[in-house]
């Protein structure tokens, strides 16, 4: 999977990079470029929906060409405690389709995970994974080296395989119902 650094903030120059990223295609072979050319349009166009209606605070990763992450709905929930939302889409479908999302709380130390889903059908393939990269660099942009959470013992993919995906991302299982990671 590919993955490239977090962008700074969005501003015309990131669109025009994203812009320049899906009109330089070149002819493979066997290409179906009525296809192409609809999907490369769609995803042009969500783009630039999001960057007009402002619906982002940042954009954070790209990856393999298709997928965006970015960050939204920063705010205050309590005194010095945030709440945001991290979300991963598909350029490429119709309706913009959401492939993970993660609800995070943090204060000026300390990050959780509240909740980190990712849709059943891009289950399994490594989203999950890019998603804790984004939290972790957005983390350390803030300057907060400690990320925890709670496992959700009702997951789909079933607890042990939850404890496993933290443990196989550097974080340390506490109790079976905790896990944590600081970051250096």
């Amino acid at each position: 999977m590919y993955f490239e650094p977090p962008c700074d903030k969005i501003e015309n120059n990131s669109i025009e990079f994203l812009k320049e990223r899906y009109s330089g295609i070149k002819n493979p072979p066997k290409t179906n470029w009525k296809m192409l050319i609809e999907r490369f349009s769609t995803a042009q166009n969500h783009l630039e929906k999001l960057a007009n209606k402002n619906e982002f605070n940042k954009l954070l990763a790209i990856y393999e060409s298709r997928y965006v992450v970015y960050s939204w709905l920063l705010k205050e929930k309590s005194s010095g405690r945030y709440m945001l939302e991290f979300y991963t889409k598909d350029l490429f479908t119709k309706t913009f389709e959401k492939v993970t999302h993660a609800d995070l709380e943090h204060d000026s130390n300390k990050l959780e995970i509240v909740n980190l889903d990712t849709k059943e059908k891009y289950g399994r393939i490594g989203h999950g994974k890019i998603m804790l990269k984004c939290i972790e660099k957005y983390s350390i942009d803030s300057g907060i080296y400690y990320i925890y959470g709670r496992y959700y013992p009702n997951t789909p993919i079933g607890l042990d395989n939850l404890i496993r995906f933290y443990k196989n991302n550097g974080y340390e299982d506490i109790d079976g119902i905790h896990f944590k990671k600081f970051l250096k």
